[in-house]
């Protein structure tokens, strides 16, 4: 018999949503920037443009609101790295035609997780990610049933939070580059970090 497995990611998001959002103001699983003017060049029928929002990017969740527009990723456990995808998706927002008139709200980007990190809650926090920790009810029952290491990450040393800082945050320019470059088609100028 092969391995049981529970979603649980999906089923934290729409109960989150559920008790955070007003009905209708959101969307699950929404995507974001818009695919390639090369592969839109050699789509023909409307059925092969609408397979085209295959290539470009997922964001968990949406939230439309009168005020702002919130952009959520939902976790089980830390994983730093959804930090810098969530960013990602905050820029690519700002060319999804579909959102046009959404564009001019401020952007608030969330990380929803069940179990919390000291080291990643600082991270995220430190590159204006807001951090909310959400356990369901459920949770607890789901954690008792699974593996420590398929919860939690493994416990290690950190790195040192100002190495981290800097590693990360070289890389980010070269996302904001490759961004520019094939969704926007020009130098994104002043943006600050």
């Amino acid at each position: 018999m092969g391995k049981q497995y529970r979603i649980v990611h999906e089923p934290m998001l729409i109960e989150y949503m559920n008790k955070t959002y007003p009905t209708g103001s959101w969307r699950t699983n929404v995507k974001l920037g818009r695919p390639s003017s090369e592969l839109e060049a050699i789509a023909l029928t409307p059925a092969e443009k609408r397979m085209l929002r295959i290539t470009m990017f997922s964001a968990d969740a949406v939230a439309l609101l009168p005020n702002r527009v919130d952009i959520i990723e939902c976790l089980v456990r830390p994983e730093w790295e959804k930090i810098c995808k969530l960013k990602m998706y905050g820029h690519l927002f700002g060319v999804t035609e579909e959102y046009r008139e959404h564009w001019h709200k401020p952007r608030r980007l969330i990380i929803v997780c069940a179990v919390t990190n000291e080291f990643v809650e600082w991270f995220s926090r430190s590159e204006g990610v807001h951090w909310i920790q959400y356990r369901p009810i459920w949770f607890d029952e789901y954690a008792a049933a699974t593996p420590a290491y398929r919860v939690t990450p493994p416990s290690m040393k950190p790195p040192s939070k100002l190495n981290f800082k800097l590693s990360i945050t070289r890389s980010i320019p070269v996302w904001r580059g490759f961004i520019a470059e094939t969704y926007i088609k020009k130098p994104l100028g002043h943006q600050v970090g």
